[in-house]
């Protein structure tokens, strides 16, 4: 599998993503605008959004399976995309990382991390584009939508645009820049 396709450009088959982290990272929304924008990519999509008493702990998250066929497996087992925010998600869901999948996770565990996991400065894109680490969820979201294509931008946006009030739009949209800037120069796409 490639991480590198063209701008634009959706996956001809399905992928399984999960974002998990400390719930002040905002990562069950990142969940549902990703299901949101699959939605309206007019693709098949599960989404398993992290329920109860594990939604307020440090595995709060989601995972999805935006499928390229509606028949296709809905069940997310072993992710190709993995954003992780948290150690104890790193620890929880690392191991569950699709044998070619790709790990991404917030830079302050670049030391628990695997070799090959890919740091990104998450919360520190956040709280330069929107003012506070609370819009982590939509530059996760941007991140994943860069990185795997899964969901267009065009369609990232305006799941935005329709989840969120008007008054929280402008720093969105920023966070959710940000992400995709950091996206594009860290993979290239």
């Amino acid at each position: 599998m490639t991480w590198e396709s063209p701008r634009g450009a959706l996956p001809k088959r399905g992928i399984s993503i999960r974002v998990a982290g400390d719930p002040a990272h905002g990562l069950l929304f990142a969940g549902y605008l990703l299901a949101e924008a699959a939605l309206l990519d007019r693709r098949a999509i599960s989404h398993s959004p992290t329920l109860g008493s594990a939604a307020r702990g440090p595995l709060s998250g989601g995972a999805l399976r935006i499928a390229g066929d509606p028949d296709e497996y809905p069940l997310v087992d072993a992710p190709e995309c993995l954003l992780l925010t948290s150690a104890a998600a790193l620890e929880r869901f690392g191991p569950d990382l699709a044998p070619e999948g790709q790990l991404l996770v917030e830079e302050s565990l670049r030391g628990q991390a695997p070799a090959f996991a890919v740091a990104l400065p998450l919360i520190q894109a956040a709280i330069e584009s929107g003012g506070t680490s609370l819009v982590l969820d939509l530059v996760a979201s941007a991140v994943v939508t860069a990185t795997t294509g899964a969901v267009s931008r065009r369609a990232l946006y305006e799941a935005a645009g329709r989840l969120l009030p008007e008054r929280g739009r402008p720093a969105a949209f920023a966070a959710l820049d940000a992400g995709m800037e950091i996206g594009r120069s860290r993979f290239r796409v």
